[in-house]
């Protein structure tokens, strides 16, 4: 798993991993499943308050194996 570089988006932007990235996945022991779980912090473009999302990457193969790691969105 190969995890996405952090980003800065401008306000009002998708946070979508489309307009994020995804992370590269390779297995060598055949089929995988990619998702991801967003913890994010409060935040209002208006006010001046950054909001931050820490994403979790998980890609996990058909024999269990699991791997993971992190992306900051700002």
């Amino acid at each position: 798993l190969v995890c996405v570089p952090d980003i800065v988006l401008t306000c009002g932007s998708s946070e979508d991993p489309i307009n994020t990235g995804t992370p590269l996945v390779t297995d060598n022991c055949g089929i995988f499943t990619l998702s991801y779980k967003d913890n994010a912090t409060q935040g209002s473009c208006s006010l001046g308050f950054e909001k931050q999302i820490v994403r979790t990457w998980i890609a996990s193969d058909q024999y269990g194996n699991k791997v993971s790691c992190q992306q900051l969105i700002t």
